[in-house]
């Protein structure tokens, strides 16, 4: 399963924890990530209004990323827009988001990552067999398809950096609120977080992440297990996650 090509949406890149993670995998070959210009112009201009980031770190950050992985920046051609099956403007996708659609389609992903998943609704992804997923219950997958691989991330990300959140369990604590599924069941699979702490996983309550979740095509048709459903029945138990 290792290079499976996936696009990252403008939305799982704002947050620097959750792009982080992405990354760190992706430069594991866990799976292979695509943006393309126009996926890094709108994280520029999300970033750029934050007032404690100059132009200047948000370049140098958006070069980090095509550091992390040169193959990722990809531009679908614009006649790819008449060549598909089906016509995009005919779908039920915003003009704003069809070239992630697109893109997608140039570099046969079968998965775009997004946390917006009513701009990528079925009625336009399933022709294409493309299916979009929220940032959380991808990277959980990617825990499912190599647990250790996922672990040692979380811990390479500690280990470089020199300001908090610096140890594994202070990254997981950021991370609760947007990654609850994925923070569940990387706390409760690690046997090497040396830690006595007890961790409530809390946020998997929400309709959007725990039992309420849909089931995912992509996931099934690659054969992923369903770490998250254990998850979720542990969460429903009432247990709390301890490393």
């Amino acid at each position: 399963m290792a290079g499976l090509a996936v696009v990252l949406d403008a939305n799982v890149l704002f947050g620097i924890e959750v792009t982080d993670v992405l990354l760190t995998l992706a430069t594991k070959r866990l799976f292979r990530p695509h943006w393309s210009t126009e996926i890094h112009d709108e994280v520029r201009r999300k970033l750029i209004t934050r007032p404690n980031l100059t132009s200047t770190a948000v370049d140098y950050r958006i070069a980090q990323m095509n550091r992390a992985r040169p193959d990722a920046l990809v531009d679908a051609p614009s006649a790819l827009l008449d060549s598909m099956p089906v016509k995009l403007d005919s779908m039920p996708v915003n003009e704003k988001d069809r070239h992630v659609l697109a893109l997608a389609v140039h570099v046969t992903a079968p998965i775009i990552v997004t946390n917006n998943l009513k701009d990528f609704p079925p009625a336009a992804c399933d022709p294409l067999g493309i299916e979009a997923m929220p940032a959380d219950t991808f990277l959980a997958l990617q825990f499912d398809l190599d647990r250790q691989l996922v672990i040692d991330a979380f811990q390479e990300i500690a280990a470089r950096r020199h300001r908090a959140p610096r140890t594994v369990v202070e990254i997981l604590d950021r991370l609760e609120a947007s990654l609850p599924a994925t923070v569940g069941v990387v706390a409760r699979g690690s046997s090497r977080m040396s830690s006595s702490r007890t961790f409530p996983i809390s946020a998997m309550a929400s309709a959007e992440n725990a039992v309420a979740r849909p089931r995912f095509r992509a996931a099934e048709r690659l054969g992923y297990p369903s770490a998250m459903a254990s998850e979720e029945n542990a969460v429903a138990r009432g247990e709390r996650h301890t490393f």
